[in-house]
């Protein structure tokens, strides 16, 4: 898969989060490239259908609708994505694709108002349910308003092709983007307790014996798969408390019964 990324000077001068941007495929024509379309049908099967293809709209974060593309045009848009990759190995790619889109992943600035709380309404089991409050904020299409800018001037220049940003509204409402979201942070690692919930050791701050290794942790979520990442507090978390246990004076018990026990 191609990816582009934003040189990070460039990043800091713009006061720009991280992002990165995957190219994505679309076929010039079905006939051409019927053994990958009946590949996505067969692979991806119901789920596909029955999502992408027969639902009668979509609803938009803001509760609009975005009208459903046609069938064809689906069918030539949504083979490659995020999970499907290896095109750039195939043959002759400007006989089979006619343009790329570009999908970005793009770091969520912390903000206090997007939150995991609890409801009072409870599932089957008595728990109660999760209410996720989530948006983003102006930093965050800032951003991505930025990366757009940068791409629309850079790709030209550098021989690339042309690149038109989606527009941001669908008629009179916000269009929907779809995004691999992570939700992270709920625990976020800082030395002040004020400011995070657990310390550089990922300890619960004011709790001694309490720690938490996973996404939860992270000062912020970044734009890269957090799955390496998690795996790596994990084993830190490991070492550290193995060389506290190692640390921690033992009491030893006297084996030897005394009078009273041996009675």
């Amino acid at each position: 898969m191609g990816i582009l990324h934003i040189r990070p000077d460039e990043l800091r001068r713009e006061k720009m989060l991280n992002l990165c941007a995957v190219f994505v495929p679309h076929f010039k024509s079905l006939r051409a490239n019927r053994t990958a379309v009946l590949h996505q049908l067969l692979v991806r099967g119901p789920r596909f259908l029955r999502r992408r293809l027969f639902t009668e709209n979509r609803s938009t974060h803001q509760g609009g609708r975005e009208p459903l593309r046609p069938l064809r045009q689906r069918l030539l848009e949504e083979y490659y994505s995020e999970g499907h990759c290896g095109w750039s190995r195939l043959t002759g790619l400007e006989r089979r694709f006619g343009k790329f889109s570009l999908r970005a992943l793009v770091e969520q600035s912390p903000d206090r108002s997007n939150r995991v709380m609890l409801q009072e309404q409870t599932d089957d089991y008595g728990q109660r349910k999760i209410k996720i409050l989530w948006r983003w904020n102006e930093l965050d299409l800032r951003s991505i308003r930025q990366a757009q800018k940068i791409f629309r001037e850079e790709l030209p220049a550098a021989g690339i092709g042309a690149f038109v940003p989606v527009e941001e509204t669908v008629g009179s409402q916000p269009r929907r983007f779809d995004s691999p979201h992570h939700f992270l942070g709920t625990t976020r690692m800082h030395d002040n307790p004020r400011n995070g919930v657990v310390d550089a050791d990922c300890r619960v701050h004011g709790v001694p014996n309490l720690f938490i290794a996973g996404s939860s942790v992270f000062p912020t979520g970044g734009y890269a798969n957090p799955t390496l990442t998690i795996v790596a507090l994990a084993l830190r978390l490991a070492a550290h408390l193995q060389s506290e246990l190692q640390s921690t004076p033992r009491i030893e018990l006297d084996p030897t019964p005394t009078e009273a026990t041996s009675l």
